[in-house]
């Protein structure tokens, strides 16, 4: 209820060009050529984001939806175009598996996953390449 309107490719592009970024290989101006974590609603995955967002500097990070056959299929594609997704606030469930076998990185939220859930993840990325991320790790105890 209420709130505001998620942003699409036209929203990103605004604000692409509110930071000087006339072309989308301009993005390093702003990540000196690191990779830009850029969220990305489950609505603006079908736009034409390689038109706005260099795939070679551009991780898309989506919050980790249920799979469906279409977001996998548009999942693949942007891959395909050489983009790199992130899946933010994930947690393993079997069905989660086809959006796993995707991601290049996983992003856990230190403060709401346990350790069963933290160990179990761990277990399912062994021998892949997709990197775990963890975020909200605000103690030293924490972050051994």
């Amino acid at each position: 209820m209420g709130g505001a309107p998620e942003p699409d490719s036209r929203t990103m592009h605004a604000t692409a060009a509110h930071f000087g970024l006339h072309k989308p290989f301009e993005l390093k101006k702003l990540t000196g050529s690191m990779m830009a974590f850029v969220s990305c609603p489950e609505g603006a995955l079908c736009e034409q984001l390689e038109q706005v967002l260099p795939a070679s500097l551009t991780v898309l990070q989506i919050t980790c939806p249920e799979p469906s056959p279409e977001l996998i299929e548009t999942l693949q594609k942007i891959k395909a175009l050489g983009f790199r997704l992130a899946l933010d606030e994930f947690t393993w469930q079997p069905q989660s598996q086809p959006l796993l076998d995707l991601a290049d990185y996983i992003k856990v939220d230190f403060s709401r996953t346990g350790l069963h859930a933290r160990q179990l993840l761990i277990e399912r990325l062994r021998g892949k390449t997709t990197a775990l991320l963890a975020k909200k790790v605000e103690t030293q105890a924490e972050y051994r």
